[in-house]
């Protein structure tokens, strides 16, 4: 079963950030799933995510 996790670290790997580093992944990860919980919708969550690893 695909998690959300496994989702957001493909997404990292395709996007060519491998070498990020992992303590800056982990606190977009964190804020992910804050925004998740927060019932903040997928579209925005995503989005603010991918600005974070970016």
């Amino acid at each position: 079963m695909m998690t959300i996790q496994n989702l957001l670290v493909i997404i990292v790997m395709l996007l060519g950030l491998q070498k990020l580093n992992a303590s800056i992944v982990d606190a977009c990860v964190e804020d992910f799933k804050r925004n998740k919980q927060n019932g903040m919708s997928i579209c925005p969550t995503m989005t603010n995510y991918i600005k974070c690893i970016i």
